[in-house]
């Protein structure tokens, strides 16, 4: 998927501002859609790399809330487009396709001025030690209130028991869980631009 020229407008957040992003041959630039402001500009040949996070930030029954984030780095500095968005088949949907619409033509554009392009999927090191570290506390705070929960069952106290040890484990798997999530010592994957562009324009063209 490419485009020699194009220009995607999406909005950042639920509650933000509106970005404009502009895409040609050989650069991408991102302003305020509303006043031009805060223009940034990165140069594709410029790029020294790339790197693509997607954080599912909580689920609760119809709702959830996810971050995406293509982050392009070269010597000015990182340049970088969020989305934080909720349940892709809600009103948010079509916000959603010119953001992934967008980071796919970029992608394959700059896929052809630098083939060898590839982009690392995951969060940064220095991210992924803190989360990984506030899971295994979560975990630990856990298993301890689970255990302190048993206080409950032999003073008769079964209903308040129950609750708690429910809660605490509730506690604990979910802090299992985002410390293997983001374990620090997991390799990280790297896929050429070209085909991570590929796949986020076939993923929402499919929806």
């Amino acid at each position: 998927m490419s485009q020699s020229s194009a220009q995607f407008e999406y909005k950042v957040a639920p509650v933000g501002k509106r970005l404009l992003i502009s895409i040609d041959e050989q650069t991408a630039r991102h302003e305020d859609a509303k006043s031009g402001r805060n223009s940034k500009t990165v140069y594709f040949l410029e790029i020294d790399s790339a790197r693509w996070v997607e954080t599912q930030l909580f689920t609760y029954g119809q709702l959830s809330m996810r971050s995406s984030e293509l982050i392009l780095k070269q010597k000015a500095g990182a340049w970088r487009i969020r989305l934080g968005d909720g349940n892709p088949s809600r009103k948010d949907a079509t916000n959603r396709k010119a953001y992934f619409a967008a980071c796919a033509a970029l992608l394959a554009n700059a896929a052809k001025v630098k083939p060898d392009l590839e982009v690392t999927v995951g969060s940064g090191s220095a991210l992924r030690w803190i989360m990984s570290a506030f899971g295994a506390l979560s975990l630990i705070i856990g298993l301890y209130v689970a255990f302190g929960s048993l206080g409950s069952f032999l003073a008769g106290q079964w209903i308040d028991g129950l609750f708690f040890l429910a809660l605490s484990l509730a506690f604990a798997g979910s802090g299992a869980g985002m410390a293997i999530s983001f374990n620090p010592f997991a390799p990280r994957e790297r896929i050429p631009a070209a085909d991570l562009a590929l796949f986020l324009a076939n993923r929402e063209t499919a929806k």
